[in-house]
């Protein structure tokens, strides 16, 4: 009698924590529930759209975001040892603190094409550090999570740049027409380019 089925189906299922930032860059936990069954593939499709269902129905910080000028990341953090409380019995979404985030290139790469883990094996029980459990067992031991966040793409940010030096290089010429003075409006294109210079170069250490 093949009995994979039944177990399939009479198994437990499992809570991944996964976090992300709203606007107000306060993180918030969420759990994902899969099957310990599940293959590699399987889990980081039911984490990608589990993400987007949020991000329709919430405000976040870019969480939303995606196509040609954003790119997803996940990282791996540690809840800060100041959310102990129980946070996986408390209902809906709750507000955490995340500390020692750390880019994780394999589960990048899994998230944004899940067939690299088709060879993957036992992918949900190898990665129990996800796994909601209780807090007061250690610092690390139960308290890692998935932070997923957008940075940007070179095409997105050749395209801040794009924008910027059109918008010095036409406020500059304007100023210069309406004043017949060509030195304000280079001045002016001067200010404004390290104005914006400063700006986008502030955007890139947020964003990338």
């Amino acid at each position: 009698m093949d009995t994979s089925n039944t177990d399939q189906q009479t198994s437990p299922s499992t809570h991944w924590r996964f976090a992300f930032q709203k606007r107000s860059e306060t993180s918030y936990l969420h759990l994902l529930e899969l099957s310990p069954h599940d293959s590699g593939p399987m889990a980081l499709r039911k984490l990608r759209a589990e993400h987007e269902r949020i991000a329709r129905s919430t405000s976040c910080s870019m969480c939303g975001s995606s196509g040609i000028f954003w790119d997803p990341v996940i990282e791996v953090a540690l809840l800060s040892e100041n959310s102990t409380t129980d946070l996986e019995a408390q209902k809906g979404p709750c507000v955490v603190l995340v500390s020692d985030r750390r880019r994780d290139h394999e589960l990048t790469a899994a998230f944004r094409d899940p067939s690299v883990l088709s060879g993957a094996e036992s992918f949900v029980q190898r990665n129990e550090r996800f796994a909601a459990r209780s807090l007061a067992s250690g610092f690390q031991d139960g308290r890692q999570v998935i932070f997923i966040r957008n940075e940007l793409t070179w095409l997105g940010i050749w395209t801040i740049v794009l924008v910027g030096t059109i918008f010095c290089i036409s406020v500059g010429a304007v100023v210069g027409v309406l004043t017949k003075r060509v030195d304000l409006g280079v001045g002016v294109t001067s200010s404004l380019a390290t104005l914006v210079t400063c700006v986008e170069a502030f955007a890139f250490w947020l964003y990338k």
